[in-house]
């Protein structure tokens, strides 16, 4: 039997810290990336540094607006990086046996987060389009590795080839090529 306040009923326990999330330390890590600190990125996304610090150490939860503004921001001057792992997701709810029109969606690996229990990842669709989608277990993932991927300003953007030849790829039945490996 647990422990007991004086009208005899059961204590509730207090929680440790909130375990590490995997959108809380991509956040704390791009942070610290961009060489940063809290009150300076805050200041970039447009929140109070003391909401940032409440993120980073799980006191409180961002929306999922608030993750991409801080995902989104990056230091002036900087280079773009080459990165060369990324997520490619058909979601379940398109049509992708027409290589035609686009319905591959393109994440990078390090962009993808945990969002209260689903997987939801930062993505720039083949129309252009940024936005936050979740990753159901009815999609199909695959992981790509390409030297061509540029990331410019912390978001991903494929090559118009290798869009072209991940869409090949996918519209051959979905036949799964030697460049597209299961997740």
């Amino acid at each position: 039997m647990g422990p007991q306040d004086r009208s005899g009923s059961a204590k509730r326990t207090q929680a440790g810290p909130a375990p590490e999330s995997g959108w809380r330390a991509l956040l704390r890590a791009e942070r610290q990336r961009l060489g940063l600190t809290q009150a300076e990125l805050a200041g970039r996304a447009g929140i109070a540094p003391e909401t940032l610090r409440k993120y980073e150490n799980g006191g409180r939860t961002p929306t999922r607006a608030s993750i991409e503004r801080l995902l989104a921001t990056s230091a002036p001057g900087e280079p773009p990086r080459r990165d060369s792992r990324w997520v490619i997701v058909v979601s379940s709810k398109t049509d992708c046996r027409d290589p035609l029109h686009p319905t591959v969606v393109v994440v990078l690996c390090s962009s993808q987060i945990e969002y209260q229990g689903r997987h939801d990842v930062l993505v720039r669709h083949p129309d252009g389009g940024l936005r936050t989608d979740s990753i159901a277990q009815t999609d199909l993932v695959f992981v790509v590795e390409k030297a061509e991927l540029l990331e410019e300003r912390g978001r991903g953007t494929l090559m118009a080839d290798t869009l072209r030849q991940v869409r090949a790829k996918l519209g051959e039945t979905l036949g799964f090529g030697p460049s597209l490996k299961p997740l």
